[in-house]
């Protein structure tokens, strides 16, 4: 009977995590438990998926500038080369003094300043191992054109590709 608990307490705790309702703190363990029995690990033992967004991905991000007199455009593909799939993505990078990013698109867009983040649209974050996502931006700039040199998808640098 007692190791049905533990099996139970033990799926709901993980369950828990998994679907991010909160912390959780598992029972403590008795001083002598029945034969055969273990009990509960301590909560900070169970394994659970990453929800928060900050462990490290494994993706690569390529971003194509077209560029013409006073405007270009950004295409970015981000390819997914880890062995699990992706649950979101961040493209972050910082404009150059003479750049203006003016329109995006399959992307959110967060803008502060001269500092821009494109994050997955919703419908797509999900990204499966060996899958990409296309998304892209456009604007202007004045006098010649210079690409951001610190882009990167959550914390990997891109490659930049100047045509």
């Amino acid at each position: 009977m007692r190791r049905c608990i533990s099996v139970a307490l033990l799926a709901i705790a993980l369950l828990t995590i998994v679907l991010g309702a909160g912390s959780i703190t598992a029972p403590a363990a008795s001083a002598s438990p029945a034969a055969g029995l273990n009990p509960l690990p301590p909560s900070s033992a169970l394994v659970a998926a990453d929800t928060t967004g900050t462990a490290a991905i494994e993706a690569t991000c390529v971003a194509r500038f077209t560029v013409f007199p006073g405007g270009f455009v950004a295409s970015v593909t981000l390819t997914n080369i880890g062995a699990v799939p992706l649950a979101g993505w961040v493209v972050t990078f910082t404009q150059p003094a003479n750049m203006q990013v003016t329109q995006f698109w399959n992307a959110n867009a967060t803008i502060s300043g001269r500092k821009v983040a494109l994050a997955n649209a919703g419908w797509n974050a999900a990204v499966a191992p060996g899958g990409s996502v296309n998304f892209g931006f456009a604007g202007t700039y004045t006098g010649t054109f210079v690409p951001p040199d610190d882009m990167n998808v959550n914390g990997v640098p891109c490659t930049v590709i100047v045509d």
